[in-house]
């Protein structure tokens, strides 16, 4: 719970740099548009994941959290699915919906049901955010390389 109370913290200040990108982040300060992730910036997201959670999970370890790894996990991954999502990347809603899955067992493990039952609701948004931008690409392949 330690990765998800501070994960909530750092969520405040990218919901702003997001809103900011979308609004102004685009071609001469143009909103931006839906992109598809390249894969060196997967390579790199993958990299950066696998040694966040170590890290995080080293941390979280010191601190007697409940489930060290599986929340380390989760919170990299987040934090890697905000920045995909900040750069209107499609391929968030898929880390997302991976996100929302592990969320969803840690959350009934920790007998908090109606918590999971929320996480069931965001997979519906990242099912719905998916074929909606989906729809927008519709034959306009954009990838984003850094």
């Amino acid at each position: 719970m330690y990765g998800d109370a501070g994960l909530q913290i750092v969520y405040l200040g990218l919901g702003v740099q997001g809103w900011y990108n979308w609004l102004y982040g685009g071609k001469d300060r143009a909103p931006l548009k839906i992109v598809r992730v390249s894969w060196q910036l997967l390579l790199w997201l993958s990299v950066a994941i696998v040694m966040s959670t170590w890290l995080l999970m080293l941390a979280l370890t010191a601190v007697n959290g409940s489930a060290p790894l599986l929340d380390a996990f989760t919170t990299a991954l987040s934090l890697a699915a905000q920045y995909l999502l900040n750069r209107k990347a499609i391929e968030s809603w898929l880390v997302w919906f991976v996100v929302d899955v592990l969320y969803i067992y840690l959350y009934i493990t920790r007998g908090l049901h109606l918590t999971a039952m929320l996480y069931l609701v965001f997979i519906g948004l990242c099912i719905a955010g998916y074929i909606s931008w989906q729809r927008t690409l519709s034959g306009e392949e954009r990838q984003l390389d850094d």
